[in-house]
């Protein structure tokens, strides 16, 4: 099971895992699901997802989703709009319609060498990150909101 995500890491693409069913060990209903999977293999499994999932590896969602920001990502155009020592201005566009796609996309900027800490506005929303060998990483969403960075106070 483990081996699906580690496929989908390496392609960067997308796997899934149906299960029917997961072992009842309290309460005792009487009755277990026909297919269900043991809880000593299931635990692991969330363990191993959760710890790919921490490092940023693997992102677990539904198939509908990963189908919208896949779209996005597709149909997206991010463009410099202002880049010097004290901030960094950016605008992003989509041409997927956003009555279906609306997901925020994941972006990653260089930033100058001292900015350890980033603030990034876009709108109303405002969210601190740490910069990693010269690059942020953000959400942001499509649209006609600026996103600004900027070293965090």
């Amino acid at each position: 099971m483990l081996a699906l995500a580690d496929k989908a890491i390496a392609a960067k693409g997308m796997e899934y895992l149906v299960v029917h069913g997961v072992e009842r060990i309290e309460p005792k209903w009487g009755y277990q699901d026909f297919w269900a999977l043991k809880q000593d293999v299931f635990l692991p499994v969330l363990d191993g997802l959760k710890e790919r999932s921490d490092r940023g590896d693997l992102w677990i969602t539904d198939h509908v989703t990963w189908h919208q920001y896949q779209e996005e990502r597709r149909t997206a155009q991010v463009a410099v709009q202002e880049a010097t020592a004290a901030r960094i201005v950016l605008t992003l566009a989509c041409s997927a319609d956003p009555a279906f796609y609306d997901c925020p996309l994941t972006l990653v900027t260089r930033v100058p060498a001292g900015w350890s800490q980033v603030q990034v506005v876009q709108g109303g929303e405002r969210s601190t990150c740490t910069a990693s060998t010269g690059a942020v990483r953000f959400r942001a969403r499509p649209g006609s909101d600026p996103i600004t960075l900027t070293p965090a106070p």
